[in-house]
């Protein structure tokens, strides 16, 4: 296994589980993988169950309406492990900061809006998008060489492409690009 001495929960959807589903990765087969926005809204999950594929029912939990003493517990594991990696990465590394052969200013992830692209254009990308050097065994270990406790990926970011094997949308990894691999699947796996 190559997942040493992290602490992770298994996740593709929206919410971070709670500390008692947290294992480190001497004996866990899962990296954190969450929304952005998710992560951001949800803290890391409400502490109780003892089972790491337990539903948490995190998804109906009203976060913004919570105590202060709610919110500390979510956060607790979060805060104490402090350093991990943060990972954005879709469609919009293909055209790396230019687009109509002039370079676009700003964040790299908002050159749709930033460019002004249009939608087709911007699919182009998502199609073209094909890492093949990819390694998720070479990404955990740098994470763990570095001393970090967990990974949170961009697993959809707000262009609507996803970089597992969606269920609900063809607009991800699986079906629009010519990569054919799931990149959660692989670095959960």
């Amino acid at each position: 296994m190559r997942l040493n001495d992290y602490e992770t929960t298994r996740q593709k959807s929206a919410f971070v589980r709670g500390e008692e589903r947290i294992m480190t990765f001497s004996n866990a087969r899962f990296l954190l993988v969450t929304l952005i926005a998710a992560f951001a809204w949800s803290g890391c999950g409400s502490p109780g169950g003892d089972s790491m594929t337990e539903d948490s029912g995190a998804a109906s939990q009203d976060y913004l309406n919570e105590s202060q003493e709610a919110f500390d517990a979510r956060m607790e594991w979060w805060r104490n492990a402090r350093f991990g990696m943060f990972i954005h990465w879709g469609p919009y590394a293909v055209p790396a900061g230019e687009y109509g052969g002039e370079t676009v200013r700003g964040i790299s992830e908002w050159i749709m809006n930033s460019a002004q692209i249009p939608i087709p254009e911007y699919e182009e990308f998502a199609s073209r998008f094909n890492p093949v050097q990819f390694d998720a065994d070479e990404w955990v270990r740098i994470a763990n060489d570095a001393g970090m406790k967990y990974i949170i990926i961009t697993s959809k970011h707000h262009d609507g492409f996803g970089i597992w094997d969606s269920e609900v949308s063809d607009y991800d990894i699986m079906d629009t690009s010519s990569f054919g691999r799931d990149i959660l699947r692989e670095l959960t796996d």
